[in-house]
């Protein structure tokens, strides 16, 4: 048999027996270079010195498989500021994602490696897609969807390497050594969709033999209500997580008896097709300075893997929440002038959840107030450009936080300019 008739026939076996399968094979990449203005971004900047002006860029090359029974993806990612390296030195890339999604059985499938996972608006698990980095975790999870609901189960344990008995991993609680989550979603007729999450975090007590054998954990459960429908003019999503077992006060990482909360409305109203109103509010509960002398925390423990910056203000400020918690009520507007340009207005008063002493002295409830304007424009169906400028109003309460006592500061304001260039170098079905 010739070898032209060995391999026509080795491809009608595969056919009829099912060993050809369709499959799907796509290569994607992303180009996203953003300078920043930063005059007081993130904490109060003093007058006598210069504001900075950063420039990032973030790179990705994305390899995606998919058939029937089998979905897999690994992307490279290089994370860089300009002037980071000298001329001669390369951008060091890793990999921050590595994973493969197999069925199990109808419905259910087995997702392993370093992933992404995002619910909802990003509150807890976001991918957080404005970081430079981005979140991925390190994790085995099992998925399940029918018509009736979906659910995702994971599992998380790390170490810092290969280690042949238990090690000091990372006492920071910014970082979890296991965690096991559990997240159910159900969706209504309507646009009406309801979502529960739990969230079992473990921390190592400590770095020597004792601490390394037992752990600190931090439970975190609740869920959102969500109505998103296009039909309506109102819109709406509800949040509520409760947090119990030991947490830490805000940058500190000593774990304490933990019982602290989170509550959030944000309701959308679209006056026309191309303008919708917003308005809001976000209620973290704080911790009064009696409780904090008595290593008790009732200010809840945001999490590193949520996305942040999507909340409370581009400037970041509160990021870190204060010992006293946050109350951040919020309105704006968003406007699509055309298919390709929007504009977006969005105004932030921050006050305390809580009563707060700072040496010895009240801290005034009313923190300061913020101003977010964005502008993004499509080039094309691969390339946007985005601008946006954010402006912070001082208080005395934000003084007695933020500000170095003695120090003049200058205006807080932030500014960026972003592109984002997204081509599908390849794909074959």
């Amino acid at each position: 048999m010739n070898r032209k008739k060995f391999v026509l026939g080795l491809a009608v076996l595969c056919t009829a027996t099912g060993w050809a399968v369709a499959q799907k094979v796509n290569i994607d990449a992303e180009f996203r270079p953003r300078g920043e203005y930063r005059q007081g971004y993130k904490k109060p900047l003093a007058d006598s010195l210069k504001a900075a002006l950063v420039t990032q860029q973030r790179t990705r090359i994305g390899f995606n498989f998919e058939n029937s029974y089998l979905k897999a993806r690994v992307s490279l990612q290089a994370s860089s500021v300009f002037g980071e390296n000298t001329v001669k030195e390369a951008t060091v890339a890793g990999i921050n994602e590595a994973w493969a999604d197999l069925l199990l059985l109808p419905g259910f499938s087995a997702k392993i490696g370093r992933q992404g996972v995002q619910y909802e608006d990003g509150r807890i698990f976001s991918m957080a897609n404005w970081s430079n980095t981005g979140n991925f975790h390190d994790l085995a999870m099992l998925k399940y969807n029918s018509t009736l609901f979906s659910g995702d189960l994971g599992l998380a344990y790390g170490n810092k390497s290969a280690v042949s008995q238990e090690s000091a991993y990372l006492s920071n609680p910014d970082m979890y050594q296991t965690m096991a989550f559990l997240h159910l979603e159900k969706s209504f007729s309507g646009g009406l969709k309801a979502t529960l999450l739990g969230v079992d975090e473990g921390f190592q007590k400590g770095t020597d033999n004792a601490g390394i054998q037992k752990r600190n954990y931090r439970y975190t459960t609740g869920g959102t209500l969500a109505l998103n429908n296009d039909s309506v003019p109102v819109n709406f999503l509800l949040s509520g997580y409760y947090q119990f077992g030991k947490g830490v006060m805000p940058g500190k990482t000593e774990f304490n008896d933990l019982e602290a909360y989170f509550l959030s409305l944000k309701v959308s109203y679209t006056i026309s097709k191309p303008f919708a109103l917003t308005a809001g509010i976000d209620y973290f509960s704080g911790t009064v300075t009696d409780n904090i002398a008595g290593k008790k925390v009732n200010t809840f423990n945001r999490f590193s893997f949520s996305g942040n910056h999507t909340f409370n203000g581009y400037m970041d400020y509160w990021s870190a929440l204060p010992d006293g918690g946050l109350l951040n009520p919020y309105g704006g507007a968003n406007w699509n002038i055309s298919k390709k340009l929007s504009f977006s207005a969005i105004y932030y008063a921050f006050f305390l959840a809580e009563d707060m002493t700072v040496n010895g002295s009240a801290v005034d409830g009313n923190i300061g107030s913020e101003v977010d304007l964005t502008l993004k424009y499509k080039l094309n169906p691969e390339t946007a450009v985005e601008f946006g400028w954010s402006g912070y109003f001082t208080t005395q309460g934000y003084d007695q936080l933020k500000k170095l006592a003695g120090t003049n500061m200058l205006f807080p304001q932030y500014a960026y300019l972003m592109f984002t260039v997204k081509p599908k170098l390849f794909t074959q079905k």
